[in-house]
């Protein structure tokens, strides 16, 4: 892979997934502006997509999780499951921006990876399976 092209995205994914992590924040804070988790997903999706045609696997799977629950969790009127979005969310865009800070994104550790996708599995099914997953509709 071109390292120029590559450090563009580190560049654009670490702004794209703070970003994401400050609107989170703002969820917490207004918990009835579940716009804001569809607005996450917004820009977890072009991560993933960026990730995904690079083959940078530890930044694509997990965006791809994120995009779908942050979809479907602004379907639903449900704080409780919603606050566990956020959290959980949070704590895999801290490790996302982990990966970014110490150039992990290429050598990252395989099983707390995993750990990650795994609980956003979990986290995903406890939504139903006829929400939308993407932004159209």
């Amino acid at each position: 892979m071109d390292k120029e092209i590559f450090q563009e995205f580190v560049n654009e994914s670490g702004q794209a997934l703070t970003q994401a992590r400050t609107l989170l924040a703002n969820y917490v804070a207004a918990p009835a502006e579940v716009k804001i988790l569809a607005d996450v997903g917004i820009l977890v999706d072009r991560v993933y997509g960026t990730a995904a045609t690079l083959h940078v696997e530890s930044v694509a799977v997990l965006c791809q999780k994120m995009k779908a629950i942050s979809y479907m969790a602004a379907q639903v009127d449900n704080r409780i499951l919603n606050s566990i979005v956020a959290a959980t969310m949070l704590s895999v865009l801290d490790y996302l921006l982990d990966l970014v800070k110490t150039n992990g994104l290429l050598t990252y550790k395989k099983d707390i990876h995993k750990e990650m996708a795994n609980r956003l599995d979990l986290l995903m099914s406890k939504f139903s399976s006829n929400l939308r997953k993407t932004v159209a509709s």
